[in-house]
């Protein structure tokens, strides 16, 4: 199933965006690329107010 939705997402409108990410590499790059699509498509929250 994991194939059929990150080579065709268009099929799994249910599903919204998907990125696929290379799970080969390290898991600080895997991490890094996780938050940058993350952020290229807004789902970050905005931080508010400050470090209490």
């Amino acid at each position: 199933m994991y194939q059929a939705v990150t080579g065709e997402p268009g099929s799994f409108p249910a599903l919204g965006r998907v990125v696929r990410i290379d799970a080969a590499q390290d898991r600080a790059m895997v991490l890094h690329t996780a938050w940058q699509a993350l952020d290229q498509y807004g789902l970050l929250p905005e931080l508010q107010g400050g470090v209490a």
